[in-house]
């Protein structure tokens, strides 16, 4: 099943049973959590999702997401186009059971009933792909944040003419 705009509410596990691949967009705007961490979005969410169940039963969703983002460089405070890029590997589970028995290798959601929302299942995993501390890139122009003087090659003046606050410990040594 292709498209160019995926469905707002799927059946994992009918999916999953049919082993179902989706490739399209989504509307950034039903990301509402994801909104609020970024200034602004730069088109809509591409995601590519691959549907099936593993050798446990267990409805399995893997696959990627890309969009960019205008975020706000911490060192400069000027907004900055980041593309973001996430996997990934999602278990979806009932319950407490399911999820203590979930191998490592899978994030696990919980799901109540279907059918589910995709913004259900992937907006935490974009959240998770932002960026600690936003910022340019280090060798970046674009990047307007003052640099020391000790990275920019150039000694401040008032630096060979401090006196060392500790010489009045040294004349009382002698």
């Amino acid at each position: 099943m292709s498209a160019t705009h995926l469905p707002i509410h799927v059946a994992p596990l009918r999916l999953a049973r049919d082993r179902v691949t989706m490739s399209g967009t989504l509307p950034a705007s039903r990301f509402e959590r994801f909104l609020q961490s970024v200034e602004r979005v730069d088109g809509n969410i591409r995601a590519e999702l691959d549907f099936r169940l593993d050798e446990e039963q267990r409805i399995c969703v893997s696959g990627s997401l890309q969009v960019d983002v205008e975020l706000v460089c911490q060192r400069c405070l000027q907004g900055y186009l980041q593309p973001l890029r996430c996997e990934l590997h999602l278990a979806l589970v009932r319950g407490e059971a399911e999820l203590s028995s979930l191998p490592a290798a899978y994030d696990a959601v919980q799901v109540e009933r279907e059918p589910v929302a995709l913004v259900d299942l992937l907006e935490d995993d974009l959240i998770l792909a932002l960026p600690t501390v936003p910022q340019h890139a280090a060798d970046e122009a674009a990047c307007r944040a003052p640099r020391p003087a000790g990275e920019t090659g150039q000694a401040s003046e008032d630096e060979g003419k401090r006196e060392n606050p500790f010489a009045v410990l040294r004349g009382l040594k002698d």
